[in-house]
């Protein structure tokens, strides 16, 4: 019986590795570059930096549009966790006053307007994408979604000091918030992916959290001091849990003792995952989080891109010797099933339709 190899594209191959490690598949056409090495950072800057690598993202992505519908499709590819973005055009009637508003704060699209002889309208603006936007976030005090609503100007970025602030008409009393779009894709895109990425790993979360949490040091060779930073009701019992996690991970030695130097403070136990069994969103989730994660969520994605584009390198340059515009024949299929390049081929996609045929 024969049977057809599927070659599957190093892009398929790229997009299956970070949707099994807990990423978005967008990640495939994002570059994260730093000017130094991330752990030169601190929490803060580290998100910041990528917060402005994610914004440069998603504007040129947005500058490229020419309809509401690819607008539409653009914030259908982030995914879906404590943030959720939906948009509408907005329409002739009633909005002259919001128009005003956006074009106020963009001194050329002021001086375009004030070109107008007539009074100017939504009309006026149309290829600037006019949009009503309604944010929803979850709250981790209400712990439900909550609505926030505002206007945009899908295609032209608004200044860092505007985005999300309100403005009140005093012509028609009415206020008005402003959001800059590609900032609020990218801020929701980045919180999101990072809580889903802890979602699906767990135990590399407590892992990492417990890391976090406690300062350790070797004393007399066996003993082991271990600072807690959070407010805990059993100091015993929850202090040996997390000593015997610290040895599973084998981030101690099997044969340490503990020591344990309470710490009074208002923080809680951030190492474990509490979920809202409703919405499956982390119920806590805050800066702690991208302390514990950021880190770490940045570097598996750009190991996982560079693993891939490693093997296709490597491929590529096997897949050269075998070129060919008709079948492959069995002899050749033979010699590749003998050397690397046949563990390596399923990652290239050739520009002719091969098909490896075999018994």
């Amino acid at each position: 019986m024969q049977k057809r190899e599927k070659i599957f594209s190093l892009r398929k191959e790229l997009g299956k590795k970070l949707k099994n490690n807990g990423f978005s598949k967008e990640f495939m056409d994002i570059q994260l570059k730093f000017r130094k090495p991330i752990n030169q950072y601190s929490t803060a800057e580290l998100k910041e930096e990528t917060l402005k690598a994610l914004i440069k993202y998603y504007r040129r992505k947005i500058e490229q549009v020419t309809s509401y519908k690819e607008l539409e499709e653009i914030i259908e590819g982030i995914p879906f966790s404590r943030q959720s973005i939906e948009i509408s055009e907005i329409e002739e009637e009633g909005y002259s006053s919001a128009i005003h508003l956006l074009t106020d704060i963009n001194p050329k699209l002021k001086e375009r307007r004030n070109d107008y002889k007539e009074r100017f309208t939504v009309r006026n603006f149309k290829e600037l994408l006019p949009i009503n936007i309604k944010v929803k976030k979850f709250s981790n005090n209400k712990q439900q979604f909550l609505e926030k609503t505002g206007i945009a100007f899908g295609k032209i970025p608004i200044r860092k000091s505007a985005h999300l602030r309100s403005y009140r008409i005093k012509t028609d009393y009415k206020s008005y918030r402003l959001i800059d779009l590609g900032t609020l894709l990218a801020e929701a895109f980045l919180e999101n992916s990072l809580e889903l990425f802890i979602i699906s790993n767990p135990e590399l979360y407590e892992y990492q959290g417990i890391k976090f949490c406690f300062e350790n040091k070797m004393e007399n060779g066996n003993v082991i001091d271990v600072y807690v930073d959070m407010k805990i009701d059993n100091m015993n019992a929850e202090g040996r849990m997390v000593f015997e996690k610290l040895k599973k991970f084998k981030y101690i030695s099997a044969n340490a003792e503990l020591n344990i130097i309470p710490v009074v403070d208002e923080t809680r136990s951030f190492y474990k995952l509490y979920l809202n069994s409703e919405y499956n969103v982390i119920h806590n989730f805050n800066d702690l989080h991208y302390k514990i994660m950021l880190r770490e969520f940045i570097d598996r994605q750009e190991n996982i891109k560079k693993h891939i584009k490693i093997r296709g390198d490597k491929a590529t340059v096997y897949a050269r010797f075998f070129e060919t515009k008709k079948h492959i024949n069995k002899s050749t299929f033979k010699v590749m099933k003998n050397n690397c390049f046949k563990e390596n081929f399923g990652y290239v996609e050739l520009d002719n339709d091969v098909g490896a045929m075999c018994s």
